[in-house]
């Protein structure tokens, strides 16, 4: 549901100067901070992650026990 949603976003609303214009690729932050939002308000509570190897970001969630 969530993941339709964001495409559906995307796909309405094509600006360049968004960040989330090349979803999937390279908006695993902006996916996080809705994707977390969204749990929340669904009593699921998450912390934001991120973490560099080899020059590389990315950026997840650890959610209660769904780690």
């Amino acid at each position: 549901m969530f993941l339709k949603a964001m495409k559906l976003h995307v796909t309405l609303f094509k600006m360049k100067h968004i960040a989330i214009f090349e979803f999937p690729h390279g908006c695993c932050g902006e996916a996080s901070n809705l994707l977390a939002k969204f749990l929340r308000d669904n009593g699921i509570e998450c912390e934001y992650v991120c973490g560099i190897k080899e020059q590389q970001s990315h950026v997840w969630l650890e959610c209660e026990d769904y780690n």
